[in-house]
């Protein structure tokens, strides 16, 4: 599908009727690190409300985040399989994941395994599009996404069960407990889920625990502890076949039939709020750990990765629109061969910031400029300036811009990957890491325009990022010694532009459609070349309708156009197709129990998003929940 008849769509669906506004007065946080009413915020912003995520039952917070818009993500498989998140053409590693504040992408290889976030512990998702390093700092180049977990919030004790059957054999258990009374609540969730998987070898068995607890000490302000505990056992297949060779059985093969992954991870946040006034201070102390380990008899390897992070923040709020922070934390990793016992890596890092900005609104113009210094002990110092400003040109439209510094810090296997060699042929491969990296720099900006009226809302966001020390593994020959030496350098550099087109309306009584779109065009600028797996088109169109009697029915359908898969060497293909899927739900709420029903990839589309690993065709699933007082 070319872009003229992308285009074409669009104006299609625009001529049947204007399109719908988020949730008036949906809490925001994240911009400003205080609470806002999104209406008030850029068009770069987004917020996944509680409401949503109940209606549509994803089953990760991956899933629940799949529609919006600016994301062109991934996934290696069904569940326990990698999945990338990578907004307006960055990288998965220049998205910031964070939950309640803290951040979560691993510092050993800079991603984020969404999967060990209970979505059952989700109360919405917010999202800032575009760099936000004068916020956040490291790795908030592409987006920030903050995952905000739910609070007790019942007075009458309530408990919840929940049971889901799904396609491949998938069960999925889930006990949820919580109680709000008077200065004390408590919240406690506990799930269980098991799969065969698609493929073979793709079998998944995961538990979760997440614990919640607040206490408002009055003059001495509120407490809050939360902390939870994952552990998986993964099978992990390997690569696939290309959509050509599929037979109905070769692409639910293995090339690794015996190769698993098992994950423990674990964390503790504890969090204190003292309101002065208008004023508030907030102080964080957070501790976690991430265990990995991989293994493949048949190949006698069995590595593991460990990685611990400590850390703490300070946030000094002032009424009249100021907030200052501190923020430090250390960075522990290792890596080793469990069948030799020998340590391959061992490292440790430590950063520190202090941020401040300043939130102005006057009359119609409201101002968020932002400063932020960070340093770290593996790479230096880094200052990231940003800025926000928003003018509400009529009581229906609102102009946004925002411009500021994007920066990603590079992992400890960039910085130290143990050197490692290989023989083949008589040449000698060696890979190992580059300590003298320093970090990804970029400058992000984007401007944008939102219409609001009674039943509906439309929004339009232009977006522009320039990169350079962009680290990419180069390879370079010594003929003499017939030697190849892999590793990371900073010479690359990128374009990512494009826009993102989001429209809403209400048709009529509980009848609702949606449209989010977006343009990317990104290029790496040095080799002349479009970036691997960032699609130009991205379309998804959603129908949603509640009947009278509480039935709720939503249709959604998504187009990717084609991408190119950055692999030049035969028999791999350089370019994935085009798909398109339908998703179906099916819900029914009967006062405190509701079941409910999807089927996703109606048509049973044969696609990939990573070159030769295959996805399912049709799935089906069905779930029921009951909550008692």
């Amino acid at each position: 599908m070319t872009l003229q008849r992308t285009l074409l769509c669009i104006a299609f669906i625009l001529s049947l009727s204007p399109l719908s506004a988020q949730e008036a007065g949906s809490v925001f946080l994240t911009l400003t690190r205080k609470a806002e009413p999104i209406d008030a915020l850029p068009s770069s912003v987004s917020v996944i409300t509680s409401a949503q995520l109940q209606e549509r039952n994803p089953a990760t917070v991956r899933e629940a985040l799949e529609a919006q818009a600016g994301l062109a993500g991934g996934s290696y498989g069904t569940l326990g399989a990698t999945s990338h998140l990578m907004f307006r053409g960055s990288s998965p590693e220049q998205v910031l994941v964070m939950v309640d504040g803290r951040r979560v992408n691993d510092p050993g290889m800079g991603l984020v395994d969404l999967g060990s976030i209970p979505i059952e512990t989700v109360e919405r998702i917010e999202i800032i599009r575009g760099g936000a390093s004068g916020l956040y700092g490291a790795n908030a180049f592409g987006a920030v996404v903050n995952i905000i977990t739910k609070q007790p919030q019942h007075d009458i004790p309530q408990v919840e069960f929940a049971a889901e059957n799904k396609s491949f054999n998938t069960r999925r258990y889930r006990f949820a407990f919580d109680v709000r009374r008077d200065k004390t609540s408590g919240l406690v969730t506990a799930s269980k889920t098991l799969s065969d998987g698609y493929r073979e070898n793709s079998r998944y068995d995961n538990n979760n625990f997440f614990v919640r607890l607040g206490h408002d000490a009055t003059e001495y302000g509120k407490f809050d502890l939360s902390g939870s505990f994952f552990r998986t056992d993964t099978g992990v297949p390997g690569m696939g076949v290309s959509l050509d060779q599929y037979d109905g059985e070769v692409e639910k093969t293995a090339s690794t039939p015996d190769a698993l992954q098992k994950e423990d991870r674990s964390f503790i946040r504890l969090e204190h709020l003292k309101e002065l006034g208008k004023d508030f201070f907030k102080s964080t102390v957070y501790a976690s750990q991430n265990n990995t380990s991989y293994s493949v008899p048949s190949w006698l390897l069995n590595d593991k990765y460990g990685s611990h992070v400590f850390g703490s923040e300070l946030q000094y709020s002032a009424g009249f629109g100021t907030t200052v922070g501190i923020e430090w934390w250390q960075e522990l990793y290792k890596q080793s061969d469990a069948t030799t016992s020998a340590v391959k890596m061992e490292r440790s890092r430590t950063a520190s910031a202090l941020y401040v900005q300043q939130q102005w609104n006057t009359g119609r113009f409201g101002f968020l400029p932002s400063l932020r210094f960070d340093s770290n002990s593996a790479f230096g110092t880094v200052l990231s300036p940003r800025i926000t400003v928003t003018a509400r040109a009529s009581d229906a439209l609102q102009l946004s811009t925002n411009a500021g510094k994007a920066w990603r810090a590079p992992t400890f296997n960039e910085l130290y990957w143990p050197k490692e060699s290989s023989a083949f042929w008589g040449t000698t491969y060696v890979t190992e890491g580059t300590p003298g990296l320093t970090p990804e720099e970029g400058v992000s900006m984007d401007i944008g325009a939102e219409y609001s009226f009674t039943s509906a809302k439309a929004q339009l966001t232009a977006f522009l990022t320039e990169s350079s020390n962009l680290i990419s593994w180069e390879q370079s020959s010594d003929l003499a010694a017939a030697t190849v030496t892999t590793a990371p350098q900073n010479i690359g550099k990128a374009r990512q532009q494009g826009f993102e087109l989001e429209l809403q309306h209400k048709i009529a009584s509980g009848l609702y459609h949606q449209l989010r779109y977006t343009y990317l065009m990104a290029e790496d600028t040095v080799k002349n070349k479009i970036l691997a797996y960032r699609p130009c088109n991205k379309i998804h169109y959603e129908v949603s309708y509640l009947t009278p009697w509480s039935l709720k029915a939503i249709a959604s359908g998504e187009y990717v156009s084609s991408q190119e898969t950055g692999d030049t060497f035969p028999p791999l293909v350089d370019r994935l197709s085009e798909y398109a899927l339908a998703n179906l739900t099916l819900s029914q709420r009967i006062a405190g129990l509701e079941l409910w029903v999807k089927a996703e990839n109606i048509t049973d589309t044969k696609y990939q998003t990573r070159l030769e690993y295959p996805l399912p065709g049709r799935v089906f699933s069905t779930g029921v929940t009951i909550a008692f007082q």
